[in-house]
This record gives structure tokens, C-alpha cells and sequence, in this order.
């Protein structure tokens, strides 16, 4: 698996759009349990929601490689 970074939400939700790949969120909710989350074309505008979450962690495949996506904005 390779790494990406993104800098913003909107970064990551444009380059989804641009490449047309579906982005895979995993999280836990307010009850501890794990949720998995695919968005694609408009709910990609959701994903800064669903990274804020705890334990999230967000990939997806493209040309047989997966990414894990790196949220830059939420290390600050």
C-alpha cells in the first residue's frame, strides 16, 4: 500500500472526483463500533467530516494499487 497526502478536505474530494475512484473510510462510532463509509462523485464533499472522526483512516484503489490517504489538515 502506498501513501498520499493530501493538505484539505477539498484536495482529497477534487482528486477522487478528477480520478474517479471511490474512497474508502473506516471509523468507530459513538459506541465504539467500526463503520466502513465508500463516497463517490457528490458524498466525496462529506469526507473532512468523516476523517474528523476517532481512529479514522481513509484508502482507495487505483490501477491495482491501494493508497491509504494521509489528512495533513488533521496533524496540525
Amino acid at each position: 500500500m502506498k501513501r498520499i497526502t493530501f493538505q484539505t478536505p477539498a484536495d482529497l474530494a477534487d482528486y477522487g472526483r478528477e480520478h474517479e475512484v471511490a474512497i474508502t473510510v473506516e471509523f468507530r462510532d459513538e459506541n465504539g463500533k467500526q463503520r466502513q463509509v465508500i463516497l463517490s462523485d457528490e458524498r466525496l464533499a462529506e469526507i473532512g467530516e468523516y476523517l474528523a472522526k476517532p481512529n479514522a483512516m481513509a484508502y482507495f484503489k487505483e490501477e491495482k494499487i491501494f493508497y491509504e490517504v494521509i489528512a495533513e489538515w488533521l496533524r496540525a
